[in-house]
């Protein structure tokens, strides 16, 4: 397996051999590159001033996303390419983002501007320059200000929208005529040619004193690997990942016997998305948005407006792109994942050298958390793409918008006039509860 990964930061092609595997792109940047545009506040992807951009080639065009820098671990830079806020704009301008912003009064200590500049900048590139007012604040939900208020940033990022600004239009406005520049799109940064083809031949295997991991390319590689970390130590620590925030948490412990950790983002199987009549199935290696992005596209409005609801108030958009949604459902949090995976009575597919057990709603998921401590792995989940009946989700925080849960609900109900059959789940910050009582006195109502 190779010890070295390849990527591409605004424009410039970097070869790193053997990354500490504890190593976040934000100190990378910060320390070894001179990016000192990404900042480091939280460092647990809750403020967002360390947003970068990303960007993957995935034929016919790149995917650009903004994630959280201080939780992206670097082995997973192979093959990305990756903007900071210095990489925008060019030498006789700075981009219209930031002049926006500047020109709206939407900075005063400056700390998280380049935060919000990048989340802003990945939202325009996906949209293909014509967001919505919604798009704008779901973009943005991550990113945190402690001076402005954040009224003059949203008014200064409207400008962008396709329906939110009247650019002084109104007649009843006591204020000259405003206009803005078209956005010019040749200042943005061309996708790289070095990175359009880039398909690594084999695994990669990077170590560090205290940890070890391992990033297969093939289901092979990956029973090989765990096979071998096995008979190498039996009392190693052997770790299953697919985003970036284990690397976030190792930091403050010391383990007792050195971990080791085997990526499963870069497996083809764990990435497919199959359709066929009745059921969607996603590949574990997806992240959260993907599994959003294929529901609305494969399945019933009612599932994916109750996915939606849910997925509304969900943590920040930069961890909503880069967190799996294998490590939501088996987290230690009690998370909005499992609520609707029971509701749906979803079918959760896992496998522990060769052998492969399925777990549906009706079993406790418990024993799925029970089981991953036992080495078993998440390969995908299958949900229903048809409902005959209703769907209702919701998500409540202590604060409008992403926050800590208070309870989560989600409730599905077959029938037309009558309810014929119900599934009821709700949650709070410790326990996930189906309401059979309830189910039952609701039947024929």
């Amino acid at each position: 397996m190779r010890t070295s990964i390849q990527f591409n930061i605004n424009g410039q092609d970097f070869h790193l051999n053997n990354p500490d595997p504890e190593l976040s792109l934000a100190f990378y940047l910060r320390q070894t590159v001179g990016l000192i545009g990404c900042k480091i506040g939280c460092e647990e992807g809750t403020c967002g001033s360390c947003t970068v951009v990303i960007a993957e080639y995935s034929h016919p065009r790149p995917i650009y996303k903004a994630i959280n820098a201080c939780l992206f671990p670097m082995y997973q830079a192979d093959g990305k390419f990756i903007i900071t806020v210095e990489g925008i704009g060019n030498k006789s301008k700075i981009h219209e983002i930031q002049k926006r912003l500047a020109h709206g009064h939407g900075t005063q200590c400056g700390f998280c501007s380049p935060g919000f500049v990048m989340s802003m900048y990945a939202l325009l590139m996906e949209t293909q320059w014509n967001p919505s007012i919604e798009q704008i604040h779901q973009a943005i939900k991550g990113n945190l200000c402690r001076c402005t208020g954040y009224r003059p940033i949203f008014e200064a990022f409207y400008t962008f929208a396709k329906d939110g600004c009247c650019k002084g239009q109104d007649p009843q406005l006591p204020r000259e005529d405003v206009a803005f520049p078209l956005l010019d799109k040749t200042q943005n940064l061309i996708f790289p040619a070095s990175l359009v083809e880039y398909i690594p031949k084999s695994g990669l295997l990077i170590e560090s004193e205290r940890v070890s991991v391992a990033v297969p390319s093939s289901i092979e590689e990956f029973d090989e690997i765990l096979q071998q970390y096995r008979e190498q130590n039996e009392k190693s620590i052997v770790k299953f990942v697919s985003s970036g925030i284990i690397t976030r948490f190792a930091a403050f412990y010391k383990p007792t016997v050195r971990e080791q950790w085997i990526c499963t983002a870069r497996i083809p199987e764990y990435r497919k998305v199959e359709v066929d009549h009745e059921y969607l199935t996603i590949g574990s290696g997806l992240s959260l948005r993907e599994l959003y992005e294929n529901v609305t596209a494969y399945c019933d409005p009612e599932i994916s407006q109750a996915f939606r609801r849910m997925f509304r108030n969900y943590s920040s958009h930069q961890v909503f792109n880069a967190a799996s949604w294998a490590g939501a459902l088996c987290g230690k949090a009690v998370g909005d994942i499992e609520v609707l995976c029971r509701a749906l009575d979803v079918d959760i597919h896992m496998k522990l050298t060769g052998q492969t057990v399925t777990l549906s709603s009706t079993s406790d998921y418990e024993e799925l958390k029970k089981m991953i401590s036992e080495g078993y792995l998440i390969e995908k989940m299958s949900l229903p793409r048809h409902l005959n009946g209703r769907m209702f989700a919701g998500k409540f925080g202590e604060r409008p918008g992403p926050d800590t849960t208070v309870i989560n609900y989600a409730l599905v109900v077959s029938g037309s006039q009558i309810i014929s059959d119900s599934r009821l789940i709700i949650s709070d910050r410790t326990t996930v509860i189906k309401l059979t009582k309830l189910q039952s006195a609701m039947k024929d109502k």
